[in-house]
């Protein structure tokens, strides 16, 4: 989007296609093409600490890691691989936190993403927000502009801007 605006692409027309992308994202039925990438390392570490004295302060994303570890033994699940370190992961905002989780990770190389994840409904707002909204803030706020929504470009069209 920046690099067509840079072209010098309308700006109004790079909006449209923004919210078009952000709804393409907000319906997907590929789960992991919005997860948030990460590494893991120092898991067993945590895992072991978190046996011995519950859960505290632990990076987000080890956080998740451990949550979907939980989860796999609680659903007894033998088909999937367990989270260790050195894998790649991919993180996912939930949309009801789980006691103190709020997110929970998958490892990128899984095949299936497992069923009991159906009981975890993922809040693609979160995720579009950390993946296009401010990416884009970030580069865009140095021209004036906002990372547009719905609404703006309504308001826009509104009010005639």
């Amino acid at each position: 989007f920046v690099e067509r605006f840079l072209k010098g692409e309308e700006w109004e027309q790079i909006e449209q296609d923004i919210v078009d992308y952000k709804d393409e994202l907000r319906s997907t039925d590929q789960l992991m093409s919005i997860g948030l990438p990460k590494g893991i390392k120092g898991i067993e570490a945590y895992t072991e600490k978190y046996e011995k004295q519950g859960l505290m302060p632990t990076p987000g994303h080890v956080r998740a890691a451990l949550f979907y570890n939980i989860c796999k033994e609680q659903f007894d699940d033998k088909e999937s691989m367990r989270i260790v370190s050195g894998m790649k992961i991919k993180v996912f905002y939930l949309a009801q936190p789980v006691g103190k989780f709020i997110t929970v990770a998958l490892p990128v190389d899984i095949e299936k993403v497992p069923e009991w994840m159906s009981n975890f409904p993922i809040d693609y707002d979160a995720h579009i927000t950390r993946l296009v909204d401010n990416p884009l803030d970030n580069i865009i706020k140095a021209i004036g502009r906002t990372t547009p929504t719905k609404q703006s470009l309504a308001v826009n069209d509104l009010l005639g801007f």
